[in-house]
C-alpha cells in the first residue's frame, strides 16, 4: 500500500523536530491531531516508528529505515514539481550538484556561465564537499548529479560519465617553507612539520596514510583537521603547514603553493572527474542540461552509465 505523502510529511517534522510538541507548531497541527497522525503511519507500516521518552522522539530501528526512504521521496517530489513548473513554462527549474573542490574550481565556474546564458531561468544548488559527504547526500536524494573522482559504485550510486586522466595529488608546502627548495625529500624528511588535512576516515587521509604506510614510516600528526580547502590552502600558504592537494589546484608562476620533491611520495600516476546519480534516478530537464554541460567541460569523457533523463 502506498504511504500517504500526509502522513511521511508528519512523520519527517517529528524526526526532525525530535518532539511533538514542536514538530505540531511546524505544521500548524494540534498536538493529538499529529499523535494520531503518527499512529495511523505505525500501523500502516506495521511497526513502532519512534520511542516516546520524556524528553522528546527518538526513532526506532524502524523509523531509521523508513526516515531513509522518506527523505528520498520528499526529494522526488519536490524534483517532479520543480520539473512540471518548467515544463509549464514557469521557470527552468534547478540543479542540485555537488562537487569535489578540484571540481567547484576547475569545471564548475565555465559551466554554469554556460548554462545561465543559455537557460537564464536555471536555479544551481552547490554542495562543496569531500567524496564521502557527496556519497551520502547522493544516496539520500539531496543531489541530483555530484562530480567527483571516486564515489562507490553499486546498488545506490552509479557513473555517468568519465572524464580523461590528469596528474594525482602531491604534497605540497608554500613556496617560502623550508622544505620546498629541497629536492629528493623523504617521507621522513616531511612527517615532523606542521599538517592540515581532511579528518580521519575521508578518502583523501586514507591516501595519504597509505603512502606513509606503503613505505614503512608512520604516518605524521595532523595538528588541524578540515574539510574547508580554503582553510587547508591559507594554513599552507600563510602559517608553514604541509597538505595533500592535487596540482590543478595550485598550479601557476604565480601560485604562493609548490609541490615538494618526495621521492616516496607518488600514489597514483593519474585520476579523473566522473560524474554520478543515484542508480536508475530519474533526471530533470535542468539537471540534464547540466549533466551534457559538464560533459563537454570533461572534454572527450565517454558515457559510462545511463540515468533517464526527462526529455
Amino acid at each position: 500500500m502506498p504511504l500517504d505523502s500526509r502522513l511521511v510529511t508528519a512523520f519527517l517534522a517529528v524526526a526532525e523536530q525530535g518532539s511533538l510538541s514542536r514538530a505540531a507548531q511546524v505544521l500548524n497541527l494540534t498536538q493529538p491531531a499529529l499523535t494520531r497522525t503518527i499512529k495511523r503511519l505505525e500501523a500502516q507500516v506495521g511497526a513502532p516508528l519512534f520511542e516516546r521518552q520524556p524528553t522528546g522522539m527518538t526513532l526506532t530501528a524502524y523509523g531509521e529505515v523508513l526516515l531513509r526512504r522518506a527523505r528520498i521521496l520528499e526529494s522526488e517530489t519536490q524534483t517532479t514539481l520543480s520539473e512540471i513548473r518548467a515544463l509549464r513554462g514557469i521557470g527552468q527549474g534547478s540543479v542540485r550538484l555537488g562537487v569535489v573542490s578540484s571540481a567547484a574550481e576547475v569545471l564548475l565556474p565555465p559551466s554554469i556561465m554556460r548554462m545561465g546564458a543559455a537557460f537564464p531561468e536555471t536555479v544551481f544548488s552547490i554542495v562543496v564537499g569531500l567524496e564521502d559527504e557527496l556519497a551520502v547526500r547522493l544516496v539520500h536524494g539531496e543531489l541530483d548529479l555530484a562530480v567527483a573522482f571516486h564515489l562507490p559504485e553499486g546498488q545506490d550510486i552509479q557513473c555517468l560519465v568519465r572524464g580523461p586522466s590528469h596528474e594525482g595529488c602531491c604534497f605540497v608546502s608554500g613556496r617560502g617553507h623550508a622544505l620546498a627548495s629541497r629536492a629528493n625529500l623523504s617521507l621522513e624528511d616531511i612527517r615532523e612539520a606542521n599538517w592540515v588535512l581532511p579528518p580521519e576516515g575521508t578518502s583523501v587521509r586514507s591516501q595519504v596514510s597509505e603512502v606513509f604506510a606503503r613505505n614503512g614510516v608512520p604516518a605524521p600528526d595532523v595538528r588541524v583537521e578540515t574539510q574547508s580547502l580554503l582553510v587547508m590552502k591559507a594554513l599552507v600558504e600563510r602559517a608553514g603547514f604541509l597538505t595533500w592537494l592535487p596540482p590543478m589546484l595550485f598550479e601557476g608562476v604565480a601560485s604562493p603553493l609548490v609541490a615538494l620533491d618526495v621521492r616516496q611520495a607518488q600514489m597514483q600516476s593519474s585520476r579523473s572527474f566522473s560524474i554520478y546519480c543515484r542508480t536508475n534516478s530519474l533526471l530533470t530537464v535542468a539537471a540534464s542540461r547540466a549533466l551534457q554541460q559538464l560533459r563537454k567541460e570533461l572534454g572527450f569523457g565517454h558515457q559510462a552509465g545511463g540515468a533517464r533523463g526527462a526529455t
